[in-house]
C-alpha cells in the first residue's frame, strides 16, 4: 500500500516539504528544520504551537492538526522557538591529566630466523617496553604508569598486556605495512588499536554538557590538557519538550519517543563533533575519550534508558553509577575504538552535571560549606 503523500509551504520561510498524510504540523516544520514551540512535548495543552492555516480563520494547534490535503501555513513568531543565548566559556582549573586511552610509539625489530616471536609477542613486548622507559623518565615509583598522554596502565610490566581480538586481524599487515613503526593505543592492560606511525601528538578528548535547552561541547588536547575549540547548539530535542517534563511525556505517550529523543541528541553532538575538528582541523578520529554530563533525564535519553520513572514518585533513576559505551555502539562518531564515558549521578534529580561541578570546583575538599 503506497502511502499519500502532501506539500506543506511553510511561511514566511518560503520552505516547501513532503510529509506523509496524518503526520502532525508540529513534525512536519520539524522535517522543514523549523522549531515550533512545544512545551507540553505535543500533548495539546500548552497552546504555544498556534500556526495559521491559509483558508481558515481560527489559528491551530501545530501538534493536534494532521496533514490531509496540501496546506499553506504560517508560523507566527510567538510560536517559534528562537536560539537561547549559550554560555560557552568558564573558569579553567589546572589538573592532573589522566585520560582512559594512552598512546605509545613503537620501533619494533623484524622477526628473524633468531627470532621467531610471534607478531603479538613483539608487539606486548615492544610495548611494555615503552612503558617502562615512560615509567623511567617520569620518575614514577607507583604502580600507575603514566603514558604519553598521561594514562594509567596499573602493573602492566608486571602482569603483561593484552590485544583486542578485532585488532588481530589487522596486526600482520600494519606492521609489515609501516615497517614496524607503529603508535599503540592501549586502554588499561588493553592493546586496543595500532596507527601507522607516530601519532602520540594527536589524542583529544571531548567534554559535552547536555543541558535541556542547550549543548555544549568543549574539544581538549589531552597531551596538555588545552582547550582546542569549543561548539554549541540549543538541546535538538527541544522540538518534543522545552522542559524535563515534557520529554518524560513524550517518550512515554509516543510508540518510538525514546528512540526519536535519543536519535536526536546524539545527531546534535555529531554535529558539534563535526564543528569542533573543523574549527580545530583535527580528524574526529583522533578523538578517543568522550564524557558527558546532564542531569539525570538528561543522560538516560542519552543512553536510551527509560525515563518514565524519574517523572513519577518515587522518582528513581535506572542508573546512578558512571557508564561507559564502546564509541562504535554508542552512534557518536568519534574514533571506534573510543570510549564515551556518561557522569555518575546522585539522585533522580541530582545529575551528572551536580557531580561534575562539584568535581570541577574541588568542593569535596573544603572545609566549609559550599553552596
Amino acid at each position: 500500500m503506497i502511502m499519500q503523500s502532501y506539500k506543506i509551504h511553510f511561511q514566511p520561510d518560503d520552505i516547501t516539504i513532503v510529509t506523509e498524510a496524518g503526520q502532525s504540523l508540529l513534525v512536519a516544520a520539524q522535517q522543514a528544520g523549523i522549531i515550533i514551540n512545544s512545551v507540553c512535548g505535543g500533548a495539546g495543552t500548552c497552546n504555544k504551537c498556534l500556526v495559521e492555516i491559509d483558508g481558515q480563520v481560527e489559528p491551530v494547534r501545530a501538534c493536534q492538526f494532521y496533514v490531509e490535503h496540501d496546506l499553506v501555513v504560517n508560523i507566527p513568531e510567538s510560536s517559534r522557538f528562537f536560539e537561547q543565548k549559550i554560555l560557552q566559556e568558564g573558569i579553567n582549573r589546572s589538573s592532573c591529566l589522566d585520560p582512559q586511552v594512552a598512546k605509545y610509539f613503537v620501533q619494533l625489530s623484524e622477526p628473524t630466523l633468531d627470532d621467531l616471536r610471534s607478531d603479538a609477542q613483539r608487539l606486548t613486548d615492544a610495548v611494555k617496553e615503552a612503558v617502562r622507559v615512560c615509567r623511567s623518565e617520569n620518575e614514577i615509583t607507583a604502580d600507575t604508569v603514566s603514558g604519553t598522554a598521561g594514562e594509567n596502565i596499573k602493573g602492566t610490566a608486571d602482569y603483561g598486556l593484552t590485544i583486542d581480538f578485532a585488532l588481530l586481524p589487522k596486526l600482520p599487515g600494519l606492521l609489515r605495512d609501516n615497517d614496524y613503526a607503529v603508535t599503540a593505543l592501549c586502554h588499561g592492560r588493553r592493546i586496543i588499536d595500532l596507527e601507522p606511525g607516530d601519532t602520540t601528538d594527536k589524542q583529544y578528548g571531548l567534554a559535552v554538557d547536555i543541558g535541556t535547552t542547550t549543548v555544549v561541547a568543549e574539544l581538549v588536547d589531552l597531551t596538555n590538557g588545552k582547550e582546542t575549540a569549543v561548539a554549541s547548539e540549543s538541546n535538538p530535542q527541544i522540538a518534543f519538550g522545552d522542559d524535563v517534563i515534557g520529554r518524560i511525556e513524550y517518550s512515554r505517550t509516543h510508540k518510538d519517543g525514546l528512540q526519536q529523543l535519543r536519535e536526536r541528541i546524539t545527531e546534535g553532538i555529531n554535529q558539534l563533533i563535526a564543528e569542533v575538528c573543523e574549527k580545530s582541523g583535527i580528524d574526529r578520529r583522533h578523538i578517543y575519550e568522550l564524557t558527558a554530563a546532564g542531569n539525570s533525564t538528561m543522560q538516560q535519553l542519552f543512553l536510551g534508558i527509560p525515563v518514565d520513572p524519574i517523572g513519577q514518585a518515587p522518582y528513581v533513576s535506572a542508573v546512578t553509577t558512571a557508564v561507559n559505551v564502546p564509541a562504535v555502539e554508542s552512534g557518536i562518531n568519534i574514533s571506534p575504538v573510543g570510549n564515551v564515558y556518561v557522569m555518575p549521578t546522585v539522585a533522580a534529580h541530582v545529575g551528572g552535571d551536580t557531580v561534575a561541578v562539584a568535581l570541577s570546583t574541588a568542593m569535596g575538599h573544603s572545609e566549609k560549606n559550599n553552596l
